[in-house]
């Protein structure tokens, strides 16, 4: 026999369910600066703490856009001798809040012509419940050229593409 739980609650559960659905990708960020006392009204690319990170990268690695203390960013990269890698901290719900995101190399920032890198090697990912993220590693053959800028971009749903350069 199978036991339901009470109409009452299957209703209010599926009732903010309902609203999660209903929200947009922007209403939901806007929604979590607010738990932070940010404010509405903030464009994605803004930083509220001034800490050199756009609020939606903090959104996308579930870091605290108040704080301008947070260790450990949204995206790293670290020369290898043959390769290089990139450490990249996604919250654990980011493609449900309209998250998409890549990472981006380009010869020269100035002129910005930055293309996705394609040959990447996932080696590693870590878990962590307790903050609702994953950090995800990916290994790269270094480049042929003496110089390659990379960059994470990340976009929301509806929302023009926002960047952090590394």
């Amino acid at each position: 026999m199978i036991r339901r739980p009470p109409r009452s609650t299957q209703s209010r559960s599926s009732a903010a369910s309902d609203v999660y659905k209903r929200q947009t990708p922007y209403q939901r960020f806007e929604e979590w600066l607010a738990g932070f006392g940010i404010s509405g009204g903030q464009a994605p690319g803004g930083d509220a703490e001034s800490d050199g990170l756009a609020d939606v990268l903090e959104y996308f690695s579930a870091l605290n856009p108040a704080s301008p203390e947070d260790l450990g960013g949204p995206f790293e990269v670290h020369g290898e001798e043959a390769t290089v890698r990139f450490r990249v901290r996604i919250r654990l719900d980011a493609r449900e809040r309209g998250l998409s995101w890549e990472i981006q190399a380009a010869a020269d920032p100035e002129i910005g012509d930055f293309q996705k890198v394609h040959s990447l090697r996932e080696i590693g990912q870590n878990l962590s419940l307790s903050e609702g993220i994953r950090s995800v590693e990916y290994e790269l053959d270094l480049p042929d050229r003496d110089r390659m800028f990379y960059r994470l971009e990340v976009n929301l749903a509806g929302e023009e593409s926002l960047q952090n350069r590394e």
